[in-house]
């Protein structure tokens, strides 16, 4: 009886120590994001719309699975800096980042964003610290600061 004991327990171990390791947390999949997203948004600068029109993300493989990257610009602007966005789950954010696009205009982005089945919604907030030459009533130089906001509504394409 001692020997049949012993021979369970040897067999049951290896299955309790398989079984039992699992991952902890939800499932962070980038494979989801990872593409072409193509749909209108809203472009508003200090709370006041400026233009509805189509716009495109393209997203690639970053870090890890954790992680997509996009490059910020389009047309002649494309290039400048790599954003990293961080994924979890079926969300999305990119931490407040100090952006140089390929034109070399500075300003600072953030964002978040909820995947929900086949769309995508993003919401953008981006500063930019702008200086005006002469653009006082006495010719001197004006520090401007704009704001603005990019709601999109995306499908992969």
């Amino acid at each position: 009886m001692r020997k049949l004991t012993v021979a369970i327990i040897c067999c049951s171990v290896p299955t309790l120590v398989f079984t039992s390791c699992t991952k902890s947390g939800s499932s962070k999949d980038s494979s989801n994001f990872i593409g072409r997203w193509v749909g209108p948004g809203t472009f508003t600068v200090n709370g006041v719309v400026q233009s509805s029109k189509s716009d495109t993300l393209v997203f690639v493989a970053g870090s890890d699975a954790n992680h997509v990257n996009m490059q910020p610009g389009t047309g002649s602007c494309s290039g400048g800096t790599i954003l990293s966005f961080v994924i979890n789950a079926s969300a999305v954010s990119l931490p407040s980042t100090a952006v140089t696009d390929g034109c070399g205009q500075k300003y600072t982005m953030a964002g978040t964003g909820n995947l929900n089945g086949s769309t995508l919604a993003m919401n953008f907030q981006e500063t930019i610290i702008d200086t005006v030459h002469g653009g006082s009533s006495k010719g001197t130089d004006t520090v401007i600061k704009i704001s603005a906001q990019v709601v999109l509504t995306l499908t992969k394409k």
